[in-house]
C-alpha cells in the first residue's frame, strides 16, 4: 500500500543502509540542527522577556515559529539533499565528507 501510494504520487523511495543516516539522511545532516537552533532562539527570546519554564501548556508557542522558520527555507532544504548526494544524484558528495 505504501509503495502504491508513492508510485501514484511519483515519489521516489530511498532505502538507506543501517547506521548511516547521520551521513545520508538530509534531515539529520542539515535540517535538525537548524530546527534545534531556531527553537533555542525562541526560548532565548522568551527568557529575555522574563518568561521561564516550558511545559505542555506553552511548548507549541515556541516550537511552531521554529518549525516555520526551519521548514520554509527551500534553499536550506535543497542544500540538505545536495550535500547528501541525493539530488542531484552524486555519491561522490558523501565520499568527500568522510574521513577515511
Amino acid at each position: 500500500m505504501f509503495f502504491e501510494f508513492c508510485y501514484e504520487q511519483k515519489v521516489l523511495v530511498f532505502c538507506l543502509p543501517s547506521h548511516s543516516t547521520h551521513i545520508l539522511q538530509p534531515l539529520d545532516v542539515c535540517i535538525f540542527s537548524t530546527y534545534q537552533h531556531n527553537y533555542n532562539v525562541e526560548i532565548d527570546k522568551a527568557s529575555q522577556l522574563g518568561r521561564s519554564g516550558i511545559g505542555k501548556h506553552n511548548f507549541f508557542h515556541f516550537i511552531f515559529p521554529a518549525r516555520q522558520r526551519t521548514f520554509s527555507n527551500s534553499e536550506h532544504i535543497q542544500k540538505a539533499f545536495r550535500v547528501t548526494g541525493i539530488h542531484p544524484y552524486n555519491p561522490l558528495e558523501v565520499y568527500s565528507s568522510l574521513r577515511l
